[in-house]
């Protein structure tokens, strides 16, 4: 098997032994590694480099679906923003006002496209990155 990357170093992938490389493609010893987002072969190093942006970075994450309550709550207190989730839940008309605090308050856990995490979103004007982060870093409590 051939690694091929072509002259700026982009990696395009692999070929067979017997595959004649056409202008512009060159072989390289060995695969770029399984966390690179877009491998760059560095030809005085001989190695690989990250050339994704930080945006392209964090829009590869793994997002954990689900989250327990609790989790997320601790990491709204750490961002101090969680009393703004609770005030905004409180400005809700009944009978979703009620809903949504018996959810807040009893629930055992919460889906990152739920409709209690899209209201979060949108009264505290988050992005989509900084959510995806918040689920990531529930995920990761343990106690």
């Amino acid at each position: 098997m051939k690694h091929i990357v072509n002259i700026t170093g982009k990696y395009l992938g692999i070929a067979g032994s017997k595959t004649i490389l056409i202008d512009g493609q060159i072989e390289v010893p060995n695969a770029p590694p399984s966390n690179l987002i877009k491998p760059i072969w560095d030809f005085n190093n001989n190695i690989y480099y990250e050339s994704a942006t930080e945006e392209e970075i964090l829009l590869n994450r793994e997002i954990p679906n689900e989250v327990p309550l609790w989790a997320l709550k601790i990491i709204l207190n750490e961002m101090k923003i969680i009393n703004n989730v609770i005030n905004a839940f409180n400005l809700l008309e009944e009978p979703t006002k009620s809903r949504v605090n018996f959810v807040w308050e009893y629930g055992n856990s919460v889906e990152r496209n739920s409709n209690t995490v899209n209201f979060i979103k949108s009264v505290l004007n988050l992005s989509d990155i900084t959510l995806d982060t918040i689920f990531i870093e529930a995920s990761k409590i343990k106690l």
